[in-house]
């Protein structure tokens, strides 16, 4: 499998078997791009993958795209890492007032198996309920929510 990032020489790309990962077969395969932004796995078994590129330096910016190699190679995959971006919402609660329940966290997780999240993975609301969480890479992401107290779950998420 060869490719290239584009606008990032210093990136990292990682390809991750979607099926998941055991201890006898550790397939996840880590490069560090060419200065002209290209890379290469070699020996790249068929299947169904997660390609994740990875800003390099102070940047906190990723990309991840699905991949299904078959038999024959896969080359020329092109690679633009998109900026980070955000997610705001406003949390309310049926019969309470927000400001005075106990304290609650908003918060994210990857929606694919073997695929972190990259950036900050929570926020707590403002006393207005308003919540912002910065710095996600554009993916797929559930969303959950909680507090320190029972009886709290999570009704709807509108986007």
């Amino acid at each position: 499998m060869r490719g290239q990032v584009a606008d990032d020489p210093s990136a990292r790309v990682r390809l991750i078997p979607e099926s998941g990962l055991s201890f006898n077969d550790r397939q996840i395969q880590d490069r560090v791009v060419a200065p002209d932004g290209r890379f290469e796995f070699a020996g790249v078994r068929p299947g169904t993958y997660h390609v994740v590129a990875e800003a390099g330096g102070q940047s906190r910016a990723r990309i991840r795209r699905s991949l299904t190699v078959g038999a024959s190679d896969v080359d020329g995959l092109a690679i633009r890492i998109p900026p980070p971006d955000s997610i705001s919402g406003h949390v309310s609660i049926e019969g309470e007032t927000y400001a005075n329940t106990s304290p609650i966290w908003i918060g994210v997780t990857a929606a694919y198996p073997n695929v972190g999240v990259y950036g900050p993975t929570s926020a707590t609301p403002a006393k207005d309920g308003t919540f912002r969480i910065v710095d996600l890479a554009p993916d797929r992401y559930k969303v959950i929510a909680g507090r320190s107290t029972d009886g709290l779950y999570l009704k709807s998420v509108r986007f």
